[in-house]
């Protein structure tokens, strides 16, 4: 399998999002593969799809709650969909742990 996955780093906090899904059983063991081959991440979460229907769902590897991840989801959402720099946008996320 092919995995894709963007390094976001909104606040220190260097996080992994895999884009590519996974199913939920198999996200801890795919985590911990890519925390050992990107050696200053910290954390990954795994974007799946909303029960909502908006923007992808956050999925944490623990499903936890990060604070730092969502801040990296929105500036991910915003980089995909080349919303404009410098205006307020905004996103009805669905993350674990909240």
């Amino acid at each position: 399998m092919v995995l894709h996955y963007t390094i976001v780093d909104p606040t220190k906090n260097i996080t992994l999002l895999v884009t590519t899904p996974v199913q939920r059983e198999l996200q801890s063991q795919t985590a911990a593969w890519l925390l050992r081959h990107e050696k200053d991440a910290e954390q990954v979460g795994f974007l799946e799809p909303a029960a909502n229907g908006a923007a992808p769902r956050l999925q944490m590897m623990g499903g936890e709650f990060c604070g730092n991840a969502t801040m990296g989801l929105g500036a991910w959402l915003c980089r995909r969909d080349r919303l404009e720099r410098g205006v307020t946008h905004r996103f009805s996320l669905e993350i674990s742990g909240a």
